[in-house]
Order: structure tokens, then C-alpha cells, then sequence
């Protein structure tokens, strides 16, 4: 039960049984002074030591009506950052490192950028190493690529961009003579590549190519 008053005290004797049942109940039924809070605790610039390591799924800092999202202790020196009961970051003395594949999707970039400043702008959005048969060698967000002619090379993007004003740039890697391979034309969703020497023949070559733009 909660702590409450025993008996009300009048002009009496006090018996040891009454002492004893006062007693028991500020014993049994002290937390209840303090939980659940009515008010806000404030610390006044001390500790709050040996919280619950908790898990991902219940873990030992957590918010009201939002019991499976907050901080765990994943490991010694570990702490997890935990979202619907599933691990989304985890922090220990190696680094930081994000879980169960969640993308770092960076802010779009608002006037000056700042210095070594990370920014959907400027991310690769997608490149690919192409075989001269053609056929992908390596690639990120490159669904496929398809033979139209001599030099000539259609790539498309597995996530498409917001339109065709994007950025398309690569290189012939065969010889010296092949080091062209400019975009001949780019919708949202593919690029067609034209891979050519410096006298504009075209010619089948392995090459790479890169994107940047708005997704």
C-alpha cells in the first residue's frame, strides 16, 4: 500500500505495537514517496549512479509511453541507442556504429557549406566499374546496364533521381587512347554513356562512372 498515516495520535499512551506498526509501514511503503514522481527531481548537480543496463528491447533509460526506446548497455564500455525495442546505434571506445542496416542520411545544404561538411549535395549517389561486354563488374544503386552500339553504354539507376539535372562523370580504363566517357544523354532513372577517344570514335571499353545529384 502507499505510505500513509497509521493512527492519529491524541493525548494517550504509546504502546509498542503502535510504534512497531508506524515503523513497518515507513519501511514497507517508503518508495512510494519517491515512485512514480508527481513533480520534476532535480538533481542540483549530482549523480544518478547504477541504472538498469537494460537491452535493446526494454532498455534501462526509457521515456513515458515509450518504454522499448532509450539507452541500453549493449557490453562493458558499450551503450545503445534503441528505437522500438530494436538496436539503432551503438557507441563504445572503437567508434560509433549504426545497426540493422540504417542508412546516415545527410542534411540538404542551406547557403555557404560548411568546411568538410557532409551533405546530400555532395554525396555519390551511384557508380559502377563496367565491363566492355557491357556487364557490371562493381556497383552502388546501378540496377543495370545495356549495349546500345559501339562506345555506346545505358545505365540505370536502381534509385532514380529527382530528374535529369544530375551529374554523370567517368573514365575509359583500357589505354590512353579511350579516356572519354561523358554522358551522351540522362534521364531520371538511366544515363546513356559514350565511351570515345580524344577524336570522338567511339569504341567499346571497360570504363567507370559516377553520379551526384538530388534523389
Amino acid at each position: 500500500m502507499a505510505l500513509a498515516r497509521i493512527k492519529v495520535w491524541i493525548a494517550e499512551t504509546l504502546t509498542f505495537t503502535d510504534l512497531n506498526t508506524e515503523f513497518n509501514n515507513v519501511l514497507d511503503n517508503a518508495l512510494s514517496l519517491i515512485s512514480p514522481l508527481t513533480a520534476d527531481l532535480n538533481f542540483n548537480g549530482n549523480d544518478l549512479n547504477n541504472l538498469s543496463t537494460g537491452t535493446a528491447a526494454a532498455p534501462g533509460l526509457n521515456f513515458n509511453g515509450d518504454t522499448d526506446s532509450g539507452l541500453y548497455v549493449s557490453a562493458a564500455n558499450s551503450v545503445g541507442v534503441t528505437a522500438g525495442g530494436a538496436s539503432v546505434v551503438l557507441t563504445s571506445t572503437s567508434g560509433m556504429a549504426l545497426q540493422n542496416n540504417q542508412p546516415v542520411v545527410p542534411a540538404a545544404v542551406s547557403g555557404v557549406p560548411a568546411q568538410h561538411g557532409l551533405f546530400r549535395d555532395n554525396v555519390v549517389k551511384a557508380w559502377a566499374a563496367i565491363a566492355v561486354t557491357p556487364a557490371l563488374r562493381e556497383e552502388f544503386n546501378v540496377a543495370s546496364v545495356a549495349d546500345g552500339g559501339a562506345g555506346v553504354v545505358t545505365v540505370t539507376w536502381d534509385r532514380d533521381f529527382v530528374n535529369s539535372d544530375y551529374a554523370v562523370a567517368g573514365t575509359a580504363l583500357a589505354n590512353d587512347e579511350y579516356l572519354s566517357a561523358p554522358a551522351a544523354s540522362q534521364a531520371a532513372g538511366s544515363a546513356q554513356i559514350r565511351i570515345q577517344n580524344f577524336n570522338g570514335i567511339l569504341a567499346d571499353q571497360p570504363f567507370v562512372v559516377m553520379a551526384i545529384g538530388d534523389q
